[in-house]
């Protein structure tokens, strides 16, 4: 196994470092290796699966789940709007990673969980094999939540983001990896 002898920060920003690594392997060659990190949350953040179930008006009773969906303008993906998850980062250390999750809800998804014990932890995840995050998985269902206006965080890159409702079809098949790993550890519980 490679052993990393040597580590120099290629691009630095508040926002997002390019770090440089320097890899050893057991015959002695290196070679160079690049990952990123966010310093502004300390390479941590948190994802909310906020789900429903509805009883269908079209059969007997049937009951199916909904997502909500986060549409954000993400450059990196397009210049469309795209499906995702609500997430935020962990830039709050006096915050535990629960309250983190349901202020992020509320801020971007519009519901107000007022009962923690409904939050389901859906442990952690890392979204990319070329970065150091950690994100903090949760659920909950919103059928006993208040609503509120989801103001977003008056940032550039969330003009114009909303929330909408959408299958879990829908969900698990949009670009967003977080999605389908939540609605899985969720239906696996």
């Amino acid at each position: 196994m490679p052993k990393i002898i040597g580590e120099k920060i290629a691009f630095d920003s508040k926002w997002h470092q390019v770090i440089e690594l320097t890899l050893q392997d057991k015959a002695g060659n290196t070679s160079p290796y690049f990952m990123y990190r966010h310093p502004w949350s300390n390479s941590t953040g948190v994802a909310i699966l906020c789900y429903r179930d509805v009883v269908s008006s079209f059969s007997s009773g049937d009951v199916y789940r909904e997502i909500l969906g986060r549409y954000e303008f993400l450059p990196a993906h397009g210049e469309e709007m795209k499906l995702g998850s609500i997430t935020g980062g962990y830039d709050k250390p006096s915050e535990s990673y629960l309250e983190c999750a349901i202020r992020e809800l509320e801020e971007e998804g519009g519901f107000t969980v007022t009962d923690t014990s409904k939050v389901i932890h859906l442990g952690t995840t890392r979204n990319s094999k070329s970065s150091d995050n950690t994100m903090h998985l949760f659920a909950v269902d919103v059928k006993d939540c208040a609503t509120t206006v989801a103001m977003g965080d008056g940032t550039t890159g969330e003009e114009g983001s909303y929330v909408k409702w959408v299958s879990v079809e829908d969900a698990v098949w949009s670009d967003d990896v977080l999605l389908p790993t939540m609605i899985q550890r969720l239906n696996s519980l």
